[in-house]
């Protein structure tokens, strides 16, 4: 397993100098960072540590004009090497490169004190204490500050020995570590180019799972690739794993621009997302509070994306606090649940702060309690994103809709479709998770408690509605899910059919019942006033009868306090199937239901199938609604189509 170190520091003092004295290697790749004597891209450097293993090394640039390559650079390191030069000390971008470490990702930080060889010995004393005090209160504080020099190499042995130290204590192994050949792969691509005789080559820092040589790999935002070669530090391989830095050479299988900024992921997670729910602290050095509704540069690895900030908690972000907020991204791009960000200001002229991404979605949401409620199981956690975090989601997904998606699961838990019933079975606890439909991820206990509230619903409905004696599968979907998106319907459809085929409900025409209820005495029956209202409603359909209606009229006709049982009659009239609903508002009666058949059945004796002209035609509808009534018909099973084409079943 190899391992990434990010450097960090002020401009010119010493990151490029500090690595080529541990490893030999210069960083600088271009001509103009040779004749300047400055980092303005990143570059790249290795070393064997023994006890370690291969330690990659990322050279970021110092400069305030180039924080955004810093960006590129630091993201993925677990440690990073701040450099602070003995003769300069703490300098602003020596804070505004702390600040980014703080939230970018990175566990541990070695202070390296470069060019102690031109301090007396108090001066490098003066400036332990100022980076101790510094440093106290911080994520940081107590961090190992190595005295240093680059240019006579002394304290290189102490700061190689720090640096395993560190490393040894970050990959210690952890209660419920993953596999990493069972985890998503996610790789930030920071370089491209093209080799004679190979293609394309991309680089990158394995954040997580395993590539293998003929892996095929999602390319986000858009495309797809097969690994061809893999490399690292000159070594080639045919598989690598996370927390590595790699060199692919990749054949396009579904064409795509790879940049700095793409991502190669596994297909589970490979979505794009336009709003972000994230937990962001402003950094301590913050010149201007910051308002709800700035333009800002959001930055997720080696991308960044242009994006408006949007405040939930507080009107304005001030310096060292912290409050929920949404990245409203320009475009749909790509982003993972439970990674770290970092944002600056549009201008790239300072650091806003940073943070964890708590949810991604497609759609905004107006109301601002309702996507606050949404993250409320996090509010607790003041500090660094806590392990439990994909327990706490999974569990609140659990306890509200009996199912979590599987894509959002796999990247929650980082894990492969494969593997993901058995991960969360192994840390959820006290259920046994399996796949449904290949998207919902469910247990024995929730989908029991799912198939429970469905027949407590239905019973409940059934009871405080004597008129109604079924439902319709929507309506009951309803019953137990307030605005049920797409995925809730389909869910618990599923669950409607399980209870269906093992008997405990019954359908028919669409139409839902208990599979025990007995019919009441009443039902059927109507009093005085619902016969009334029931008349007003059927005398509505009387003059055009074969022309769907709306049932507005007909309401507008009944007094208000009788509101109520209309309808309670509409329900029992659709329960018994004398009106049937076939979309938006519109209705038709089972009497209309009957000469529409007829008609189609005068039509099959002069030909094998019909199409909706000749449906038009023959019942001299308008096409809207013909549309509507056939479409009706091929949902409730009265008509089979293929094509343009139908036939009665």
């Amino acid at each position: 397993m190899g391992f990434v170190i990010g450097m960090a520091g002020h401009v010119d003092h010493g990151k490029s100098s500090v690595i080529k004295a541990l490893t030999g290697i210069t960083t600088a790749r271009y001509r103009e960072e040779i004749e300047r004597e400055i980092t303005i891209d990143i570059g790249f450097a290795h070393i064997q540590i023994e006890g370690v293993g291969p330690v990659s090394i990322i050279d970021v640039p110092g400069h305030e004009d180039f924080v955004h390559n810093m960006l590129a650079g630091i993201f993925g390191a677990r440690l990073a090497l701040l450099v602070i030069a003995t003769n300069e000390g703490i300098m602003p971008q020596t804070v505004e490169h702390f600040d980014i470490l703080t939230h970018c990702g990175v566990s541990k930080i070695v202070v390296v004190l470069n060019k102690a060889d031109l301090a007396a010995g108090y001066d490098i004393e003066y400036r332990k204490m100022e980076i101790e005090d510094f440093l106290k209160g911080t994520k940081f504080e107590n961090s190992k500050i190595i005295e240093f020099s680059s240019n006579t190499k002394t304290g290189a042995e102490k700061l190689i020995a720090a640096i395993k130290e560190e490393i040894t204590a970050i990959n210690r192994p952890a209660a419920g570590n993953a596999d990493e050949s069972l985890k998503t792969v996610l790789y930030p691509v920071d370089r491209v180019f093209e080799k004679p005789g190979f293609g394309q080559i991309l680089t990158g820092t394995i954040i997580e799972g395993r590539l293998k040589i003929d892996q095929t790999v999602s390319i986000m935002p858009d495309g797809e690739c097969k690994i061809r070669a893999i490399e690292s530090h000159s070594r080639k391989l045919s598989e690598i794993g996370g927390n590595s830095r790699a060199a692919l050479n990749i054949t396009r299988t579904r064409d795509a621009e790879i940049k700095r900024g793409s991502f190669l992921v596994s297909p589970e997670i490979a979505s794009l997302y336009k709003v972000l729910t994230v937990k962001l602290t402003a950094v301590k050095n913050l010149r201007h509070p910051v308002k709800s509704g700035t333009r800002i540069k959001f930055y997720f690895y080696s991308a960044c994306y242009a994006a408006k900030l949007r405040l939930l908690d507080t009107a304005v972000l001030e310096a060292g606090k912290d409050c929920f907020a949404q990245i409203i991204l320009s475009e749909p791009d790509f982003a993972l649940i439970f990674k770290p960000f970092i944002i600056r200001t549009h201008t790239d002229e300072e650091t806003i702060g940073g943070g964890i991404i708590l949810n991604c979605s497609t759609e905004f949401v107006k109301n601002k309690k309702a996507v606050l409620n949404g993250v409320s199981i996090f509010s607790q956690n003041k500090g660094e994103p806590a392990p439990a975090f994909p327990k706490l989601l999974f569990n609140d997904h659990m306890s509200r809709l009996g199912y979590m998606e599987v894509a959002a699961a796999c990247a929650a838990f980082k894990t492969l479709k494969a593997k993901i019933a058995d991960t969360v079975t192994a840390e959820a606890g006290d259920d046994k998770y399996r796949v449904i439909k290949e998207r919902f991820l469910t247990g024995e206990k929730a989908f029991g408690q799912t198939t429970g509230k469905i027949l407590n619903a239905l019973a409940a409905h059934l009871n405080s509605n004597s008129l109604v004696s079924a439902v319709s599968r929507a309506e009951l979907i309803g019953l137990c899910v307030a605005n049920p998106k797409e995925a809730d319907t389909a869910f618990y459809s599923y669950a409607i059919d399980a209870l269906i085929s093992d008997g405990r409900l019954k359908s028919a025409d669409g139409s839902i019942t208990p599979a025990t209820r007995e019919k009441s005495d009443t039902a059927g029956a109507l009093d005085k006033d619902s016969e009334i209202i029931k008349r007003k409603i059927l005398k509505l359909f009387d003059s055009e009868p074969l022309t769907p209606k709306t049932l507005d009229d007909a309401k507008a006709g009944v007094a208000k306090n009788q509101i109520e049982l209309f309808n309670k009659v509409v329900k029992f009239l659709e329960s018994e199937k004398i009106i049937r609903k076939i979309f938006e508002n519109y209705y038709i009666t089972s009497t209309q239901s009957e000469k529409y058949i007829a008609a189609i059945k005068e039509i099959l004796a002069q030909k094998p199938s019909f199409t909706v002209i000749d449906f038009k035609d023959k019942t001299a509808l308008s096409r809207k609604y013909a549309v509507a009534i056939l479409e009706f018909f091929d949902r409730t099973g009265v008509t089979a189509r293929k094509d343009n084409d139908r036939q009665l079943k």
